[in-house]
């Protein structure tokens, strides 16, 4: 793969991401996006959103462990391993949203005052995930970073720790963003209630790998980045720090 197709191919990827994004909001806020036919009954429905969550967070967290980017890397070029997983990722993503079966109940509803500030913590839990990926690369995160940088001849740079901003008060500021957009509906019905729960128990499961990995990379930095910062929660009031 010739460098400057890598980076076509990466933006591509990138297109696709931000389409899938837009589908998620779409898809939370009940904006009707993919006209596709829906009428199974419970049981069916149920097993069919199960399945799709279950292969959206299987895929993707196999692709990002490292031994399977070891692997992965044999087959595909290393510029462009990023750019793919960005890639399964929305395509997984976008098949939950075109294929995910609606259950209809109410499980909460709110109005005026309420129901504007749980809309404002959903609008707020998406500027929490775009801010998030721009805080450490917002290039890298999407995988444009190093297709971009081997066609310009520019070295990679070196994995360094840091904590900016948001990454200060929880460690996953991207994950709890996230959060926000799962949890935060003005009206929740059981459809959205499933979607939100499966895909947190998703990312639990993810993070709990995920931080094992930073702490294998990063060691006793990340051991006492850990104890001073908490995973998802901020905290409301200060803590003591040991020297």
């Amino acid at each position: 793969m010739t460098r400057l197709l890598a980076l076509i191919y990466a933006l591509a990827c990138y297109a696709l991401f931000g389409c899938a994004f837009l589908l998620l909001i779409a898809f939370q806020l009940g904006i009707p996006a993919l006209p596709v036919s829906k009428s199974l009954s419970i049981g069916p429905s149920v097993a069919i959103n199960i399945a799709l969550i279950t292969a959206f967070g299987s895929t993707h967290s196999i692709m990002a462990r490292d031994g399977f980017k070891r692997v992965w890397t044999k087959i595909i070029s290393p510029t462009v391993e990023r750019a793919t997983y960005v890639l399964q990722s929305s395509v997984f993503l976008i098949a939950i949203v075109w294929f995910w079966q609606p259950l209809p109940t109410v499980v909460w509803t709110t109005d005026g005052v309420i129901a504007l500030f749980i809309g404002g913590l959903f609008w707020a839990g998406v500027a929490i995930v775009l801010l998030s990926t721009f805080l450490l690369g917002h290039l890298e995160f999407v995988g444009i970073a190093a297709p971009l940088n081997k066609l310009r001849g520019v070295a990679e740079p070196q994995d360094v720790f840091r904590t900016p901003m948001l990454y200060s008060v929880v460690r996953h500021p991207l994950q709890l963003g996230l959060l926000l957009v799962f949890f935060a509906l003005p009206v929740m019905t059981a459809g959205h209630l499933l979607f939100a729960g499966l895909m947190t128990i998703y990312m639990m499961i993810g993070l709990h790998f995920e931080e094992r990995a930073l702490v294998k990379r990063f060691g006793e930095t990340y051991r006492t980045y850990q104890s001073h910062v908490p995973m998802l929660i901020p905290r409301l009031w200060p803590t003591r720090r040991r020297a």
